[in-house]
């Protein structure tokens, strides 16, 4: 279980602030859900008083209202200077930093000692460090070599160049005099919140606003080399001559969003927040193909960091919404740091992007994940700096600009697709970059994906990779599936090969029109994985991702229980918890199906059914004892984040567990993944511990509710719907992260 128990800290989201997560039922019993560090200066800025800068999330004022309701900021101003004044009242010197315009959000430094106080008023929902990025990329002693890698010189040349679309760039200011950019900035703002707005102030708009920051060379010309990149024009400088970039015809919306510490260049997370809502604003009355962020933390964080983000991720949620995708540099210098990024790549709503060689393997100084968006070319990329000049530079600032130009192009060919939409064409038409012992990562190939989308016609190629490919394994066999390529090369595709992970399986082949394939001969209790991979008359093609784990296992035998009527829903459910040890049953003839389920059978039987790991620690809550048969699962359970208790000493063993608790406690369990609150459930409201479960329990049809539109989930949790509950979580492999290793008690 090393894999899964790796991965729950992701689950706990516990790497910045810890002690303060929402125990189960804290929405009815008046507790926060608020978190804190114990040492947040050790990754929040200070100032010299030692004041810590944080970000402030105001509770109950609405965010993403109409840009022009002037209501609806007026209250949101109100509910700023109601809360700044009852933090001065809580926390004495407080410093008021900066506020948001439509964002629940104000950001204040105050006395780390007076952190809990603030985090313990009613009008505070959440208190986050404010941290400090810095550009993702080192010089060397070209663009012009990077962008053919990506194809980028073919749509050019074939009309494809971003004209009519926009990309942001939030970095430290835009050369607008630069022979590759004049003329193409059409909007500027700075937010800096030292004062090094070209004004002397916080905030700027208007010409002149995102000219590049005057505080250091070598910070300071980030920002134009980034945006020549994206959308630079060919150019001849006072250096030479400058390349032309991924979307030379796009405009460019230039953010400022440089400050200083102790005469150390910054950019505060907080400011680049602000400049992702500015860029929001623009795209009411512009067409915003992208925003690029070339900027990250020197720490990295396992993918999704959303909640340690607070206003940069609702930002670029809001962006989202929008169909406008923030680009963000993945990070350098961390290259032992597997499977982590910096901040705010590491947003589940961001397209986080990695850096590659011109000869197609990750960069050597990278950071990197499975859970990455693109690659991109980010070694020795030639392009624009402030004064007519030009320079050679590397980094994973350098990869992500020519995937927010690129994207400018796809929106210039299909202005209504979603960014999901986008992301996949791209993702789909990638070249393989390999990553990890037999994984790969997908370097943008711009070319490629315009061919799949009809827009560029080229020689044909071999075709791209099958996609939602799937196993369901059974006595000895599995069934694997998948759907065509969303890209058959220019040449009709003419058969698969369908690979398994495991050499003793030989290659099996289908026909063109085939979509499944029984493959049999496999041992039962043994784990398989499965590619597929198709081929025409140019070569083969791309392999696919790799399927989920499927353990063939002959069916269970069926269980004695008497009071288990044969045709009731949960009757398959109860053999397989039976013959996987799951539970044992009330006695040897009964099963208690509408018997309430306790905390501590709770416990048993998520423990249970993970395999029973064994704990590092005893359970931290004092009304468990040390020999009862639940005090390993309880021990696990807490050690692994799924579950907090009633209280930080008492887990309450007796009490029966609800149906929202039962949500929370599955959704966390299989990897907590991001979901979106769209399910038809009225009971469900949208601010409780269980929202996001529920919608991923509904989402996979774990549940279904109890009657037609209501989960009620107050209600407790019976033993026979426990059984159907953990059933169909073991029979749905979408519903697993699939960077977990699931249990052996899977029934996929």
């Amino acid at each position: 279980m090393a894999a899964t128990a790796s991965l729950f800290a992701l689950a706990a989201l516990s790497l910045l602030f810890t002690g303060g997560t929402t125990a189960e039922g804290a929405a009815d019993t008046g507790l926060s859900s608020a978190s804190l560090s114990s040492d947040p200066a050790s990754s929040a800025i200070t100032d010299s008083a030692g004041r810590v800068q944080v970000v402030v999330e105001l509770e109950g004022a609405a965010s993403g209202g109409e840009l022009d309701d002037s209501a609806t900021y007026s209250a949101l101003s109100d509910r700023q200077d109601n809360t700044l004044e009852a933090l001065t009242k809580v926390a004495g010197d407080v410093v008021a930093v900066g506020r948001f315009s439509s964002l629940p959000y104000l950001t204040v430094r105050v006395d780390p000692d007076r952190l809990e106080a603030v985090e313990a008023l009613p009008d505070v929902r959440s208190v986050t460090p404010d941290v400090a990025y810095e550009p993702d990329h080192t010089y060397e002693p070209t663009l012009d070599r990077s962008a053919p890698v990506i194809g980028a010189d073919q749509t050019t040349a074939a009309g494809f160049d971003g004209r009519d679309w926009a990309v942001a760039i939030i970095d430290s200011g835009v050369d607008t005099s630069h022979p590759s950019l004049e003329g193409r900035v059409v909007a500027e703002a700075c937010f800096s919140y030292t004062g090094h707005c070209p004004n002397g102030q916080t905030e700027q708009t208007g010409p002149g606003s995102a000219q590049p920051c005057e505080l250091d060379e070598h910070h300071c010309g980030h920002g134009t080399h980034v945006a020549s990149i994206a959308a630079g024009a060919t150019a001849e400088t006072d250096a030479g001559l400058n390349p032309q970039g991924v979307a030379p015809q796009a405009d460019i919306l230039a953010v400022q969003v440089s400050s200083t510490v102790n005469d150390t260049v910054t950019f505060a997370g907080s400011d680049v927040a602000k400049a992702l809502e500015w860029v929001h604003e623009q795209a009411g009355s512009r067409n915003v193909a992208a925003a690029n962020v070339s900027l990250g933390t020197e720490l990295v964080y396992d993918i999704p960091c959303d909640n340690r983000a607070g206003a940069t991720t609702e930002a670029i949620s809001l962006l989202r919404d929008l169909d406008v995708p923030t680009v963000v540099a993945a990070g350098n210098g961390n290259p032992g740091a597997q499977d982590r990024v910096a901040m705010p790549a590491c947003i589940s709503n961001a397209i986080s992007v990695s850096a590659s060689t011109a000869g197609d393997t990750l960069a050597s100084f990278t950071n990197v994940a499975d859970a990455v968006s693109l690659v991109a070319p980010g070694e020795g990329i030639r392009a624009a700096w402030p004064q007519s000049s030009v320079v050679e530079m590397t980094g994973t600032s350098m990869a992500a600009p020519h995937v927010a130009g690129g994207w400018a192009t796809l929106r210039q060919v299909r202005p209504a697709d979603s960014v999901g939409e986008h992301l996949r064409v791209l993702r789909e038409t990638a070249v393989d970059v390999p990553f990890g012992a037999s994984g790969a990562l997908p370097r943008i190939d711009l070319g490629a994906a315009h061919m799949a989308l009809g827009t560029l016609n080229q020689e044909p190629r071999p075709p791209g990779r099958p996609i939602d490919v799937a196993a369901t394994a059974a006595d000895g066999s599995a069934t694997v599936s998948w759907e065509a390529p969303i890209w058959d090369g220019g040449e009709d595709i003419g058969g698969y090969e369908i690979r398994s992970d495991d050499d003793e399986i030989a290659t099996l082949v289908a026909g063109p029109q085939d979509r499944e394939i029984e493959v049999g001969g496999l041992t039962n209790g043994r784990r398989y994985r499965f590619t597929v991979v198709a081929h025409n008359e140019i070569g083969t093609g791309r392999s696919s991702s790799r399927s989920n784990v499927v353990i063939p296992k002959s069916p269970p035998p069926p269980h004695a229980f008497d009071d288990v009527r044969r045709d009731s829903y949960f009757d398959a459910a109860v053999s397989w918890a039976l013959a996987e040890g799951v539970t044992q049953g009330t006695s040897k003839a009964r099963y208690s199906p509408h018997r309430d389920v306790t905390r501590r059978q709770m416990a048993a039987f998520l423990w249970r059914m993970m395999d029973a790991p064994e704990p590092t620690e005893s359970s931290p809550f004092d009304d468990v004892d040390d020999d009862a048969y639940y005090a390993d699962a309880v021990a696990w359970l807490a050690e692994e984040g799924v579950t907090q208790g009633r209280s930080a000493t008492s887990f309450a063993p007796g009490d029966p567990v609800t149906r929202g608790e039962m949500a929370a406690f599955l959704w966390r369990i299989s990897g907590a993944l991001p979901t979106e609150p769209d399910h038809a459930l009225f009971d469900v409201p949208p601010d409780r511990f269980y929202t996001e479960a529920v919608a991923w329990a509904a989402r996979h049809e774990i549940t279904t509710g109890t009657v037609e539109g209501a989960f009620e989930p107050n209600q407790a949790v019976k033993r026979g719907q426990m059984a159907a509950f953990l059933h169909r979580l073991a029979s749905t492999p979408s519903a697993w992260d699939p960077r977990l290793e699931p249990p052996a008690t899977i029934a996929f």
